[in-house]
């Protein structure tokens, strides 16, 4: 059983190539300068590294990346206690920060499924196909599970 998922933040890209177009703009009427070369730079790093978010799951673990992979988190299936989808309200945005249960992962939209682990901590994958994660996780879960055997030889 394996699961692997990419989605791409359209809205992150549109606008982060607005941002690249209106420092090319300023650069062009009024010339090179520090300021418009950073912003150019950490646009063009943003763009790079932030939009698209690829979710693996597998017997073993849970792991999703940015885009090459250079934000990289991995999470042990057997450490998973629950996992939910959920709605995020507007106010939590796109990208990696910190929400009032935990961590939010997002490129785009307000669908994402919530992990809560045995320790207790909580994080959030924002995902375009909550439910199919969801059932992937819970499956990868259902199978680390040890049944007691009912008939013990003596």
């Amino acid at each position: 059983m394996h699961y692997r998922h990419t989605q791409f933040g359209s809205p992150i890209i549109v606008i982060l190539a607005l941002g690249m177009l209106f420092c090319l703009l300023m650069i062009v009427r009024h010339g090179t300068s520090p300021a418009s070369l950073l912003a150019l730079a950490v646009l063009l790093s943003c763009l790079l590294t932030f939009t698209a978010l690829t979710i693996e799951v597998n017997k073993d673990l849970l792991i999703w990346y940015f885009n090459f992979g250079l934000i990289y988190k991995q999470v042990q299936i057997a450490d998973i206690a629950n996992v939910t989808p959920v709605r995020n309200p507007y106010i939590y945005g796109w990208g990696i920060h910190r929400i009032s249960s935990g961590w939010l992962y997002n490129v785009s939209g307000l669908q994402a499924v919530e992990i809560r682990l045995k320790t207790g901590k909580i994080f959030r994958l924002g995902t375009n196909e909550p439910e199919v994660l969801v059932k992937a996780l819970s499956n990868a879960i259902n199978q680390r599970i040890v049944k007691p055997d009912l008939f013990l030889e003596n």
